[in-house]
């Protein structure tokens, strides 16, 4: 399936699966509304914060420990790189010829220290066990994880990369896991307009954002 395709084919499935999210998706508990709080600060309110080979661990009272940003990111608010799955380097185009079909994690390649990307699993655990709102830091939009020990963590809607185009920029967010599922891998991933964030498939090709973990 080509991308443009693929792009169509998406949005449609998406549309028809907020409501039905008894097919395989696995939606996160919702609280709150639209804010502008969440201070930025580097970690803004961000508690239980540890630095592990320079990088910033929230400890949220899960299996593991998630980062305060992205790969390629220094801050909360900033987006940080895209990437394909399997693949350790940002480039100018996420399409079918340019995939490589590599496996390789790169929070482990670029961060080391013990840091991975998330698996389908913890990101089931992070919705299940969190509460969820849609926040703007900083003029950026996403949504916020908060945890029953009062830590937090900031997920930028960054969109994704198809072919050379961010689609969907900061009103929809997508994620990497590193659980793949055919020639499609799964991801957390949310739209500015639904109110909660879950868990479902997206081709591995596309550009997405990271967000690592550490136990």
């Amino acid at each position: 399936m080509n991308s443009k395709s693929f792009a169509w084919l998406r949005a449609f499935m998406f549309a028809a699966l907020v409501p039905v999210l008894s097919l395989g998706l696995v939606a996160c508990d919702p609280e709150g509304s639209d804010s502008e709080g969440l201070e930025n600060s580097g970690s803004g309110e961000l508690g239980g914060l540890e630095y592990v080979g320079g990088y910033v661990a929230v400890d949220l009272g899960l299996s593991v420990r998630w980062a305060a940003y992205n790969v390629g990111a220094d801050s909360v608010n900033v987006y940080g790189d895209y990437y394909a799955w399997g693949e350790i380097k940002p480039k100018k185009e996420y399409s079918q010829n340019t995939y490589l079909n590599t496996s390789l994690d790169v929070a482990q390649e670029v961060w080391g220290e013990g840091w991975r990307m998330p698996t389908r699993w913890e990101f089931d655990e992070l919705c299940r066990k969190c509460t969820w709102e849609h926040v703007t830091v900083a003029g950026v939009k996403g949504v916020k994880a908060t945890a029953t020990n009062g830590n937090s963590i900031f997920f930028p809607s960054g969109g994704l990369m198809m072919e050379s185009e961010v689609v969907d920029f900061n009103f929809a967010g997508n994620y990497w896991s590193t659980t793949e599922d055919g020639y499609d891998a799964w991801v957390l991933m949310w739209y500015d307009d639904t109110a909660k964030p879950m868990t479902g498939t997206d081709n591995q090709v596309l550009g997405l954002l990271v967000r690592p973990v550490i136990k």
